[in-house]
C-alpha cells in the first residue's frame, strides 16, 4: 500500500512569500480550461465547490506523493474548495440558502445556514489535517483528504475569489450561481453599501480525485454513466461497507465523531477498477480525547465513551484472530449503532429545534441489517487499524510531518499559529487488548 492523498505546494513555482497565500488558487482559476461545479450545499456550515484544473496548465501548483516513494512529484488536478461564513459575533443569524429546484443540492430547496467562529474554523482545519496524518501513517488508506490551504480572507480577496469561481461555472448551472451570490451577500450589506465588519469568508482547500462524486450522487447516478462501473446493488453495497468501516475507524481509533455525516459529505471515486470513498467536512465534529467539554459532549460523557471505544478497539484484534464471521457481523452492527446513537444525542443537544429523532447519518440505517455489508466492513478494518507504526510498518509520522507541512494561514486573532501535530503513542496489540478499565480511566487525554 502507499500513502494516499497529501499535497505540498510546488516550491519551484512559488517563493516562500507565496506559500501562505491564495495566489496558487488564483492561478488555477485563471486557466482557460479550468471548470468549477457546485459539489454540495447541504451542510449547516459552508458550501463546497469542485475545481477541475484544465489541461492548458504548464506546471501544477500542488504536488502529490509519488506512489511507492517519499517524493512529491505527481500533479494534483482536482480540488474541493469549502467556503464558510466566519463571524466574530456570537449567535450571528444567517438567512437560508434558497434554490429553485432539486438538483445537485439533494432533497432540499431551502437550506438553513450558520456562521462559524474564527476559532471553530481553525479547529476544523486542524482536525481534518490531523485525521489525515493519523489515518495514512503506516501506509494505510486515508479517511479524508488532507488540507492544502486554509485561511480567513479579507473582503477584497473574498470578492476576487468569488468572481473567479463564478467565471468558471457552467452558465447553465443556476444553483451554483445562486450559491456564490449567497456567499457574496453574507459579507456585503447591499442596502448600506458596506461590508459587515463582523463577517469574513473562510476558505479550506483540499485535494479530491477527478470524477469523484458524493455518495448521494453515486446512488442516484444513471447506470450507464461512463465514469463509474455499472451502478448495481453489489457495487453500492461495497462502497457502503467501505464508508461504514471508515466511520467506525474514525471513532474507535482516532477518537473523533463526525457529526455532519450526511450522504453528501462522503466522496466516492473509482481507483482502477475499485470504488473507494473519503469523508469530508469536519466542521461539526467532537474530539473525544480533548479533555474538555464541547457543544456535543461534556467531559464525563467523553470519558465514558472513551472507555467503550477502547474495548471496541481491542475487540477488532480479538475477533479478527478468531475469524468468526458472525462475531464480525455482530460487532459492526453493534458499533455502528452505538456511534449513530451518539450522533443522534449530540445532534439533538446542539440543534434542539430540529425534528425529533433526526440525525445526519440516518442514511446508514438502510445498510445496517445486511450481513454481507457488515461482514465486508469489518474485514476492511484490520488493514486500516492494526498496523504498528512505532515498529516501522509503513510510512512514519516523521516522514509525513517532514514532507507535508501545514498550510494553515490564520491571523493572530484567529488563534495564532497552529500547533505542531504530535502522534499519540500506542502499545502493541496484545497490551492494548489486555488493558484494564482502570488503566483506561487514568490514561491522559491527547489532542489532535
Amino acid at each position: 500500500m502507499t500513502q494516499d492523498g497529501g499535497v505540498v505546494l510546488n516550491s519551484s513555482l512559488y517563493t516562500r512569500g507565496d506559500n501562505h497565500g491564495i495566489k496558487p488558487i488564483y492561478d488555477m482559476l485563471d486557466l482557460t480550461e479550468t471548470r468549477v461545479t457546485l459539489l454540495t450545499a447541504n451542510s449547516l456550515n459552508g458550501i463546497m465547490f469542485k475545481v477541475d484544473i484544465g489541461d492548458d496548465i504548464v506546471s501544477y501548483p500542488y504536488l502529490d506523493l509519488l506512489p511507492g516513494a517519499q517524493r512529491f512529484s505527481v500533479d494534483v488536478k482536482s480540488f474541493i474548495i469549502k467556503i464558510v461564513v466566519v463571524s466574530t459575533r456570537e449567535s450571528d443569524r444567517l438567512g437560508p440558502l434558497v434554490f429553485g429546484n432539486l438538483n445537485l443540492v439533494g432533497d432540499q430547496t431551502i437550506i438553513k445556514k450558520e456562521a462559524v467562529s474564527p476559532e471553530n474554523f481553525k479547529k476544523e482545519s486542524i482536525i481534518q489535517d490531523g485525521i489525515w496524518i493519523k489515518s495514512v501513517a503506516g501506509s494505510r488508506p486515508a479517511i479524508c483528504p488532507s488540507v492544502a490551504y486554509a485561511s480567513i480572507l479579507t473582503d477584497d480577496v473574498s470578492d476576487k475569489l468569488l468572481v473567479k469561481l463564478r467565471n468558471k461555472l457552467d452558465p447553465r448551472n443556476n444553483d451554483a450561481k445562486i450559491a456564490i451570490a449567497y456567499l457574496a451577500e453574507t459579507i456585503y450589506n447591499k442596502r448600506d453599501e458596506v461590508y459587515y465588519h463582523h463577517r469574513k469568508l473562510g476558505i479550506l482547500l483540499m485535494p479530491t480525485i477527478p470524477d469523484a462524486r458524493t455518495f448521494y450522487q453515486f446512488r442516484h447516478d444513471h447506470p450507464n454513466d461512463p465514469t463509474t462501473p455499472e451502478i448495481v446493488q453489489e457495487v453500492v453495497r461495497g462502497v457502503a461497507a467501505n464508508i461504514i468501516a471508515q466511520i467506525v475507524r474514525t471513532c474507535i481509533e482516532l477518537k473523533v465523531i463526525h457529526l455532519d455525516l450526511h450522504s453528501q459529505n462522503v466522496m466516492v471515486y473509482l481507483d482502477g477498477d475499485i470504488m473507494k470513498s473519503k469523508i469530508i467536512d469536519f466542521g461539526r465534529a467532537s474530539i473525544l480525547d480533548s479533555g474538555s467539554t464541547d457543544a456535543y459532549f461534556n467531559e464525563k460523557e467523553k470519558a465514558e465513551i472513551l472507555e467503550e471505544i477502547a474495548d471496541m478497539y481491542a475487540e477488532v484484534s480479538e475477533i479478527n484472530i478468531a475469524q468468526n464471521d458472525q462475531e464480525k457481523i455482530d460487532f459492526m452492527r453493534k458499533t455502528l449503532g452505538y456511534i449513530t446513537d451518539l450522533e443522534k444525542h449530540a445532534y439533538q443537544k446542539a440543534h434542539s429545534g430540529r425534528p425529533a429523532g433526526h440525525y445526519q447519518s440516518q442514511w446508514t440505517k438502510k445498510y445496517i441489517d445486511y450481513d454481507d455489508i457488515m461482514l465486508s466492513a469489518f474485514n476492511k478494518l484490520p488493514s486500516m487499524m492494526l498496523v504498528n507504526i512505532d515498529r516501522g510498518e509503513g510510512i512514519s509520522y516523521s516522514t509525513i510531518n517532514g514532507k507535508h507541512p501545514h498550510r494553515l494561514d490564520f491571523p493572530p486573532d484567529a488563534g495564532g499559529k497552529p500547533k505542531k501535530f504530535n502522534k499519540s503513542k500506542k502499545g502493541n496489540k496484545t497490551k492494548k487488548a489486555n488493558k484494564s478499565k482502570k488503566s483506561k480511566k487514568s490514561k491522559k487525554s491527547k489532542t489532535l
